[in-house]
């Protein structure tokens, strides 16, 4: 799917990548394509302990023909809020509900409000 798809980010991150349930068709004439994608991360201790992170997450790719930007709405982590106290910071919204529980990013700020 990397390859498929290569403008998505998230599925050229980690090792170990795969996608399954894969589902591909069309729906009022637009191209759909829903999976699940699996990636993995290692870090060492400082004992020489490798740990391995696994990271799974469902997507789904319509293909509108509309020039749109990119943009990623997920749920927001706790690495998330360590980040944005690091200055790393997402696209906060009006709702502050809305704002705590999803990570919203864009290279184009105005367009994904």
């Amino acid at each position: 799917m990397e390859e498929r798809f290569p403008n998505f980010t998230c599925l050229q991150e980690g090792s170990n990548r795969y996608a399954c349930n894969i589902m591909q068709g069309t729906d009022a004439g637009h191209g759909v394509c829903a999976f699940d994608y699996h990636y993995e991360t290692y870090s060492t201790d400082s004992k020489g302990n490798r740990t391995t992170y696994h990271y799974n997450f469902s997507v789904v790719i319509i293909s509108t023909g509309l020039p749109l930007k990119p943009l990623s709405i997920r749920r927001e982590t706790f690495f998330d809020k360590v980040g944005a106290f690091l200055g790393c910071e997402d696209i906060n919204f009006e709702s502050a509900e809305f704002s705590r529980a999803f990570f919203v990013k864009s290279p184009d700020r105005r367009w994904a409000f």
